[in-house]
C-alpha cells in the first residue's frame, strides 16, 4: 500500500479514536457516572475534557468513570432515557413574551394612527413599546447564545 494512504488512514483512526473517547466521557459526565474531577486539579489538559460547568464555583469538571469497555459503554446506552437530550438549549418565556408585545405594539400603532389621521402619531405611540420589547428580545438572544449546555 502507498505510505501516504497508509499515513492517512493512521492518522484518521487516532482521530476517531479521539472522537469516540470524547464522546464515552461527555455520556459519563452528563449522567454522572464515577468520580468528580475539577479542571483545576489538571492544569495541563485541554478544557473540551471537561464538558460540564459549575456556576456556584466557576469551574469545569469531568466525572471520571476509569476505563470502560466496549461491552459495558454499549450496555449503559440501552439504559439511558432516550428523549433526554443533553445538549438541547431552550429559549426563555421572556423572548416569546416580548414577540408577541412587538406585534401588538406595531397593530396598535397602526390603529392609533389610522384614529387621528395621523401616520407619525401612530409610530411615536408605538416605538416605546416596541423599542422595550425589542431589547428584551435582544436580551433573550444574548443568553440563549451564552449559555452552557450542562
Amino acid at each position: 500500500m502507498n505510505k501516504y494512504v497508509e499515513e492517512y488512514i493512521a492518522k484518521r483512526k487516532a482521530e476517531i479514536e479521539r472522537e469516540e473517547k470524547s464522546e464515552r466521557m461527555k455520556m459519563i459526565s452528563m449522567l454522572q457516572i464515577g468520580k468528580r474531577e475539577d479542571q483545576r486539579d489538571f492544569p495541563d489538559e485541554n478544557l473540551e475534557n471537561f464538558p460540564c460547568y459549575d456556576y456556584s464555583t466557576y469551574s469545569r469538571f469531568r466525572y471520571n468513570a476509569g476505563e470502560i469497555s466496549d461491552e459495558d459503554y454499549n450496555e449503559l446506552l440501552k439504559y439511558v432515557p432516550q428523549n433526554q437530550d443533553f445538549n438541547r438549549k431552550k429559549m426563555s418565556g421572556w423572548y416569546i413574551f416580548a414577540i408577541i408585545m412587538v406585534i401588538i405594539g406595531c397593530i396598535g400603532s397602526v390603529l392609533v394612527g389610522g384614529e387621528t389621521n395621523s401616520v407619525t402619531t401612530g409610530i411615536i405611540s408605538g416605538l416605546g413599546v416596541i423599542i422595550f420589547f425589542s431589547q428584551i428580545i435582544l436580551l433573550c438572544k444574548i443568553e440563549y447564545n451564552t449559555r452552557s449546555n450542562s
